[in-house]
C-alpha cells in the first residue's frame, strides 16, 4: 500500500480547507469523563453541532449540549460572523456579544460540554490555515486505510504530551481520501480535577459578568471544589471524545 505521509496530509487538507469556497457539516460529539475522586458514575455529555460557511461572507456555528442524568446541565451557543462585521457569540438564553474576530469567539466558546466538535470552524476560521492543522494534528502518524461510514479514509494518530491542563493524549482522526473531509476524530485525555474546576470556576465567573453564561451553577462548582478539599493530592480524571462529521464542500 502506498500511503502519503502524514506532512503530506496535513498539506492537502490544508489546501482543501483553506481554499474552499463553502463548506457544511452536522454532527454529534459524544464526551464521557471519569469522576475521580468525586465518586458517581461517568459523565457523558452530548453535543448536536452544525457548521455553515462561505468564504469572505459568512461562518455559522451552533452547538447544543446535554450531560445524561443531570438535566439542569445544557449549553447552547452560536457563533456566527458575516464579511466586515464583528463576529457575535450568543449564549442561550442569556445575552449575545461581540467579539473581535471568529478565531477568539470560537476559543472562548471553548467548553467541556462542546469537546472537539469545534475543530472545523476553527480550522476555517484559521488565518493561517497549516499552521492551525499542525497546531491541532502535528506529530500525529498515517497508520493506514479504514472505512468510516462508508467512505474510504486515511487513518492517522499518535499519541503525545498536552501542554494545557491534561497529562497524556491520545489524538486520531479519519480522512476522506479523495475530498480530504475529516470524517472522524477521537481524542483521549487526562487532567487534573481541582486545576480544572478552578479554571472552570474563573471561566463562569467571567462569562456571568458579560452576561454570557450556560452550564454548570457556581453552587455546583463550590460543591466539587468542596469534595476535593480534603485529598492532598488532586484526583487525575480521563475524558474520552469521539465526533462523527457529515459534511461536504460545495464549490459554487
Amino acid at each position: 500500500m502506498n500511503l502519503p505521509t502524514a506532512a503530506e496530509m496535513l498539506d492537502s487538507m490544508a489546501s482543501r480547507y483553506g481554499e474552499c469556497v463553502a463548506y457544511c457539516d452536522a454532527g454529534v460529539c459524544k464526551c464521557t469523563v471519569t469522576r475521580a475522586g468525586l465518586g458517581g458514575d461517568p459523565l457523558t455529555i452530548i453535543v448536536d453541532f452544525s457548521t455553515e460557511f462561505s468564504r469572505g461572507k459568512l461562518l455559522r456555528f451552533e452547538f447544543e449540549g446535554r450531560c445524561r442524568g443531570q438535566p439542569g446541565f445544557s449549553s447552547h451557543w452560536l457563533i456566527s460572523g458575516e464579511a466586515g462585521a464583528p463576529p457575535v457569540r450568543t449564549v442561550y438564553p442569556y445575552a449575545a456579544k461581540n467579539c473581535r474576530d471568529l478565531e477568539s469567539a470560537l476559543a472562548e466558546a471553548d467548553t467541556p460540554s462542546m469537546g472537539v466538535a469545534s475543530i472545523i470552524p476553527m480550522i476555517l476560521a484559521a488565518s493561517h490555515t497549516r499552521e492551525k492543522l499542525e497546531l491541532l494534528f502535528g506529530g500525529v502518524a498515517l497508520r493506514g486505510e479504514e472505512n468510516v461510514q462508508g467512505n474510504l479514509c486515511y487513518e492517522m494518530g499518535d499519541e503525545e504530551v498536552c501542554g494545557g491542563i491534561g497529562g497524556k493524549k491520545l489524538r486520531k482522526l479519519w480522512v476522506e481520501k479523495e475530498s480530504k473531509l475529516i470524517c472522524r476524530v477521537d481524542a483521549v485525555s487526562l487532567f487534573d480535577v481541582r486545576r480544572a474546576v478552578s479554571v472552570a470556576k474563573s471561566r463562569r465567573d467571567r462569562l456571568v459578568h458579560e452576561g454570557l453564561y450556560s452550564g454548570m451553577s457556581r453552587d455546583a462548582i463550590e460543591s466539587v471544589l468542596g469534595k476535593l478539599s480534603g485529598s492532598a493530592e488532586s484526583p487525575i480524571s480521563e475524558k474520552r471524545q469521539s465526533i462523527i462529521y457529515h459534511s461536504r464542500f460545495d464549490e459554487l
